[in-house]
């Protein structure tokens, strides 16, 4: 029930010199359009049509709800916000349709995404991402994290970094993505975080940790206050860090139970599915 609506472009086509498809293009100049709400603007071309060169530029100004409607994303049970994206794009089809590290040098990326008072939630989960505010830079395949703000029903969570390899991870399953940033929070509740339907209906003590083969990170933290099952700690500084599967604490300090505690340790999750 959603629509482009005020579409208007300006655009040139030729077959060129040589009148067949290598040689033929598409340039648009100028393009307009609305979507809900929000708007779109950019200009970009397309050349060699046996081996397509894509080049754009776009802004767009949306609502988040209005394009989950639009393209149709039933993987998501909620989504809502302001959206402002600015992109540079120049890559070859071929390239982006099997995206590995051999072949990046044919995609150059660039731009700004922020998104302001989000939320989102995943069909399947119990959980609700609220107040997201984020701003993102895109630098190839690399994404920068300037701010990253949101909250897990009473969980507040703050990150600051990098994303590796992002643009490769995202559009290829066989990619890894590698986080390197600062992690924040005032308070975190992991029961809630990390509830879902089939440990609900488990015993309450009762939990399974599992590790993504996909995503490795370092993250270096400051959360004065967490809570999981019966324990509970505060002040709590030091590096997280996840490679191959496994959870290392390299050290990590906190209070807890009258006391402080220095630790090291490793949770082993390569057996984990």
């Amino acid at each position: 029930g959603l629509s482009l609506k005020n579409l208007s472009l300006t655009g040139v086509f030729s077959n060129g010199k040589s009148a067949n498809s290598e040689s033929s293009s598409i340039g648009i100049s100028s393009f307009n359009a609305q979507l809900g709400t929000g708007k779109v603007v950019g200009s970009g071309s397309l050349s060699n049509f046996s081996q397509p060169m894509v080049k754009f530029m776009a802004e767009a100004h949306l609502n988040l709800e209005e394009v989950k409607r639009f393209f149709k994303l039933d993987t998501l049970e909620l989504c809502s916000g302001n959206l402002v994206l600015d992109i540079d794009f120049v890559g070859s089809s071929s390239a982006l349709k099997n995206l590995s590290s051999t072949n990046l040098s044919q995609i150059k990326a660039g731009g700004n995404l922020t998104i302001e008072h989000g939320s989102l939630k995943l069909k399947g989960n119990k959980q609700t991402i609220q107040n997201i505010n984020t701003s993102l830079l895109f630098n190839n395949n690399d994404v920068v994290i300037n701010e990253c703000n949101f909250a897990v029903q009473n969980s507040d969570i703050a990150i600051k970094g990098f994303f590796r390899n992002a643009l490769t991870a995202l559009f290829n399953s066989n990619q890894k993505l590698f986080i390197e940033a600062t992690l924040e929070s005032r308070f975190i509740n992991l029961d809630e975080i990390l509830a879902d339907d089939e440990t609900s209906s488990k015993s309450k003590n009762s939990f399974e940790l599992r590790f993504s083969n996909r995503i490795n990170f370092n993250f270096n933290t400051s959360i004065q206050h967490l809570v999981f099952k019966h324990f509970e700690a505060k002040k709590i500084s030091g590096t997280i860090q996840l490679q191959n599967k496994k959870l290392a604490l390299s050290p990590i300090s906190f209070l807890t139970m009258d006391g402080s505690v220095l630790a090291r340790g490793i949770i082993d999750g390569t057996d984990s599915t």
